[in-house]
């Protein structure tokens, strides 16, 4: 049902590049891993969210409200928070 809300087309879905890669949480490994990374990786590493960033993205987001319609709660809160980063010593 979202595909057709967003008048999504099968030919814009067929591509397999990543267009960017979003993190959602990391621990200190992982912070260290990115690091070592993005000055290598060819796509944007997306971790706060702003407009103008890639219009899939923009998509996605779209996708997650229309998704967030069927709940009680707004999931598009949880979507909008910054990256979660977990300590471990």
């Amino acid at each position: 049902m979202i595909h057709i809300l967003l008048n999504t087309k099968k030919s814009d879905l067929i591509t397999f590049d990543v267009p960017y890669v979003r993190v959602l949480g990391m621990n200190n490994k992982g912070r260290s891993h990115l690091s070592n990374i993005k000055k290598d990786i060819k796509v944007p590493l997306i971790t706060n969210l702003s407009n103008n960033i890639h219009p899939y993205l923009e998509l996605d987001l779209l996708a997650s409200r229309i998704y967030s319609l069927g709940y009680f709660s707004d999931l598009m809160k949880e979507e909008l928070k910054p990256v979660i980063f977990l300590r471990f010593d």
